[in-house]
């Protein structure tokens, strides 16, 4: 009973664990995306000269 309850404790924390990664790669993600933008910006003004 408490070697399960100890068991359910871990997993809840590699949960926690794996969603605190997931909201970082999403952060990348978005960091990502905001450097493509900067990017395209750059392109087009490029291309106006």
């Amino acid at each position: 009973m408490i070697y399960d309850l100890r068991i359910t404790i871990w997993d809840l924390g590699f949960g926690i664990w794996d969603f605190g990664f997931w909201i970082l790669d999403l952060g990348f993600g978005i960091w990502d995306l905001g450097f493509g933008i900067w990017d395209l910006g750059f392109g087009i003004w490029d291309l106006g000269f």
